[in-house]
């Protein structure tokens, strides 16, 4: 598998795993009709870890020699993005509804391009900036609605996609460090849903008080086949 991926453009792989995460957010968004957010990133990530584990086990030579630096990298991928990212997310889904919440969350292309000059080193060119800024105002303008005769959602739940995109780019930098060191997707993939999942569990009695206790099968094969696309 991983001399054909190699073959492939990384454009071309970059837009194919877009259309992938898009495919998998909509799939997210049918689970949490009937599920609460909470509930919906628990079932990502713990469906998430079985797989990325089967890859290890079926087509990944695995970690090798691993130390606890390399649990502590992927771990932090769990809590930041695994589980406060996610939850974030879904949580924006449900208040101000899916478009609205991935627009905003484009912001986390800003975010990672500031990490990465802060502390990988790496150069922002007028060019790469001005193509963010373009990505941002081209997904502003796709799903832009005039908001006459809608009900208004208060500018405070704005705020929640844009830490939950917060919370996804320090993912990014975490996940260099782990793979700076043992370099297996597949591996750190398992140990940090691995993690969001067991996080959100304890998180649970918490978040679901006020939420129906009967998880609904439809929603989470939903979530289930989101969680694969989205591994993919």
């Amino acid at each position: 598998v991983a001399p054909l991926l190699d073959s492939i453009s990384p454009n071309v792989l970059s837009l194919m795993s877009a259309l992938l995460v898009s495919v998998a957010q909509t799939l997210y968004r049918t689970g949490l009709t009937r599920l609460s957010p909470t509930a919906t990133a628990f079932m990502m990530n713990f469906a998430s870890a079985w797989m990325a584990g089967g890859l290890v086990f079926f087509l990944d030579s695995g970690p090798g020699e691993w130390t606890w630096e390399v649990f502590f990298w992927f771990a932090m991928v769990g809590v930041c993005g695994g589980a406060a990212g996610r939850y974030l997310n879904f949580l924006a889904v449900k208040l101000i509804g899916l478009a609205r919440a991935s627009v905003l969350i484009q912001s986390l292309l800003i975010w990672t391009s500031a990490l990465g000059v802060i502390f990988l080193g790496e150069r922002l060119t007028p060019g790469v900036a001005l193509g963010t800024l373009a990505i941002m105002i081209g997904a502003v303008l796709l799903v832009y609605e005039r908001e006459e005769g809608r009900e208004k959602i208060p500018l405070w739940l704005y705020l929640v996609p844009l830490l939950s995109s917060f919370m996804y780019s320090l993912t990014f930098l975490f996940r260099k460090y782990g793979l700076a060191i043992v370099p297996s997707p597949p591996f750190g993939m398992s140990i940090s849903t691995g993690c969001g999942a067991m996080i959100l569990l304890f998180a649970m009695p918490f978040t679901e008080r006020r939420s129906p206790r009967i998880w609904h099968p439809r929603s989470l094969l939903a979530v289930v086949l989101g969680a694969a696309v989205n591994v993919l």
